[in-house]
């Protein structure tokens, strides 16, 4: 049997700057060898938009031509007993964060903070950014280890 994949939040990054500079028109390999797990009963209910829905399957589609294989038959039977706030790590503010630092070309904004001040976003996601400008860094958040060994659980034996 093949050991599951662990991924730490470098070699995430790593695979993300892969697939991103895989798209320069040169070749169709950025995410070989990358296993793309696909958990939809998490965000594909009958209530999700049309645009989200086909803006997964337009993803998933990019990664496969990008040579992933994407797994698409996951699901969790105890993940609705699950609350919310233990499946997930609210790292919004770190990984956007982040990016905006790592960009070659200046960003008009430079973090967060900057996004909010600005209030150039749909007030529909403004409660959302400050619940994320609030959260602990991922690497002291209880929140954040509950859900790795969650994922450690499931990848283990799910």
């Amino acid at each position: 049997m093949q050991r599951p994949h662990h991924h730490t939040f470098e070699s995430t990054r790593s695979s993300v700057a892969a697939y991103v500079g895989g798209f320069d028109g040169t070749g169709t390999t950025a995410l070989k060898g990358a296993h793309i797990g696909v958990l939809r009963q998490l965000f594909m209910g009958p209530e999700t938009d049309p645009k989200i829905r086909q803006a997964l399957e337009h993803a998933l589609a990019d990664m496969t031509r990008q040579s992933a294989e994407v797994v698409d038959d996951i699901s969790i039977p105890e993940i609705d007993q699950i609350p919310l706030g233990k499946l997930f790590c609210n790292r919004f503010k770190y990984d956007i964060d982040a990016y905006l630092a790592q960009r070659q070309q200046e960003p008009p904004v430079k973090d967060l903070d900057a996004i909010l001040a600005s209030q150039k976003f749909r007030p529909s996601i403004e409660i959302r950014m400050r619940d994320a400008k609030a959260q602990p860094p991922p690497q002291k958040s209880p929140a954040c280890k509950e859900a790795a060994e969650n994922a450690r659980r499931w990848a283990c034996c799910g």
